[in-house]
């Protein structure tokens, strides 16, 4: 399953129930907000990346929050070509 999340871990109460769908099995794209959840150091890194899938963050809004040079290790930034990939590839998608 392809997991897209938009929203910062820090918005609302989503993040408590994100987490728990996510499966070794899965792929998680960070988007939009989303992308302050795979940054360097933070907790919500930490339990993305603890949860065993695949994690990528969207290179367009990791740069264009100034983020980019602080993505956690473990997680792989993406372009848009990837993003569609990613669409056609995991099946099913939740947009989170």
């Amino acid at each position: 399953m392809l997991h897209t999340i938009p929203h910062s871990p820090t918005s609302d109460g989503r993040w408590s129930t994100i987490l728990p769908m996510v499966l070794p099995s899965d792929v998680v794209l960070l988007l939009q907000d989303g992308v302050i959840a795979g940054l360097q150091g933070s907790a919500a890194a930490a339990q993305l990346l603890a949860r065993g899938a695949l994690i990528y963050a969207l290179t367009p809004d990791l740069m264009a929050r100034g983020v980019m040079q602080h993505l956690a290790v473990g997680i792989t930034p993406m372009d848009y070509q990837g993003f569609v990939a990613l669409t056609v590839q995991h099946w099913p998608h939740c947009a989170w």
